[in-house]
């Protein structure tokens, strides 16, 4: 919060400003030299503050910079000034008078959530942190009661003491980053958006692992990993998603960001493109799989049937037998396999978990000697159908 010492140094210097500001270029040095004498001694006040809380340490960032700007404006005491030479200490002073003025309503909005201070203080932070590890704990075993003993009123409990918990946790993180941060010695080395990235990331961190507890205890997330599909959707998606993002944040960090230390900010991308490297190899190794195996968009993914084994010939009023293999389509295989045969002939069969279909042709002895077709195919899971036509030779019977 804005000490004592600080807020009168702010006050005593707004009013010299507001008396530079309507100065005429004959009264600017004498005026001039009381405003630096004030922005010194807030510079110095800013400089000795020992804790900033995090969400204002923007704030009195920019306080300092406008405060210095306004420094570095005037001239050395005795000096004169023109009309043109006042423009730009005049846009110092307002800038000034703007960031301790956002600054002060900023203070007081603030000010103004500290009233949960029991809550915000380690104490607070330490009750609220196990009154959720306790309901996290107790759902697990309500969770625990209704899955194994099918209790609905545990699995009802389990729901709530979920949700609960999460509510906790998020208001322990808020209160962890909202307290003042001692870690602050002065405003110019101050790291605006430490808390922040913590709080984004642990909000992240706190939503996936209540997906992942409603997932479990519905039985909707363990129903679609023990599906292989889903799992594979589910993994390339994870994969896709985190080097697409690793990639976009990289880009805009070395076109956008911002650093005084360049040296830091290369090392920095140069750990992110070693982790991008890795990830893009998973992805193309990804990528590659389902470009060959999709069943839609290449040969080798399609469903096939081939004839293995089969006679050349038969005599009229003799069987015979067919095999065909089966490569591609989704399993399990419709157990009744197609067959499609000639005039004068007739075919019955089954079909394996391997796709391997077994025909057995029944030939009247009544059919004219010469080539007769026949067909045999089958149907995957998903209805697709794949045939295979051959023929044999009908003899005439000895």
């Amino acid at each position: 919060m804005i000490s004592s010492s600080l807020e009168t140094a702010i006050h005593d210097a707004q009013t010299k400003n507001d008396e530079l500001k309507k100065a005429t270029a004959t009264e600017f040095p004498e005026k001039a030299k009381r405003v630096r004498d004030a922005a010194k001694v807030v510079h110095g006040a800013l400089v000795e503050l020992q804790s900033i809380p995090w969400i204002l340490v923007k704030y009195y960032i920019a306080l300092q910079l406008a405060n210095d700007r306004v420094i570095a404006g005037l001239k050395p005491a005795g000096q004169t000034y023109t009309d043109a030479e006042t423009i730009p200490v005049k846009e110092a002073l307002d800038e000034f008078q703007a960031a301790a003025k956002q600054l002060k309503e900023m203070e007081a909005v603030f000010s103004s959530a500290r009233t949960a201070e029991p809550l915000l203080s380690k104490t607070g932070r330490h009750r609220v942190g196990w009154a959720a590890a306790g309901l996290f704990g107790l759902g697990a075993l309500a969770a625990t009661g209704g899955t194994v003993k099918l209790w609905p009123a545990c699995t009802t409990l389990a729901y709530w003491c979920a949700f609960a918990s999460f509510a906790l946790a998020a208001v322990w993180v808020v209160a962890y980053f909202t307290v003042r941060r001692p870690s602050v010695p002065s405003v110019g080395t101050a790291k605006t958006g430490l808390g922040l990235q913590y709080l984004v990331f642990g909000g992240m961190a706190f939503l996936v692992l209540g997906l992942l507890v409603a997932g479990v205890l519905t039985g909707g997330l363990l129903e679609f990993l023990s599906s292989i599909p889903g799992a594979r959707g589910l993994i390339t998606f994870l994969i896709a998603i985190g080097t697409i993002a690793i990639a976009v944040i990289l880009t805009l960090a070395s076109v956008i960001m911002e650093a005084s230390d360049t040296d830091a900010l290369k090392e920095r991308l140069s750990k992110g493109k070693e982790i991008l490297t890795v990830l893009v190899g998973v992805l193309g190794t990804i990528v590659g799989f389902y470009f060959a195996s999709n069943p839609e968009g290449s040969v080798a993914g399609k469903m096939t049937v081939a004839i293995v084994d089969a006679p050349k010939s038969v005599e009229a009023g003799a069987d015979f037998n067919v095999v065909a293999m089966t490569t591609g389509g989704e399993l399990p295989y419709d157990s009744t396999p197609i067959i499609t045969v000639g005039k004068g002939a007739e075919g019955e069969g089954s079909v394996n978990e391997q796709g391997v279909i077994k025909v057995k042709f029944k030939v009247s002895a009544d059919v004219k000697p010469g080539a007769l077709p026949f067909v045999v195919g089958l149907r995957d899971k998903s209805g697709k159908t794949a045939t295979s036509k051959s023929e044999i030779n009908v003899v005439a019977k000895k």
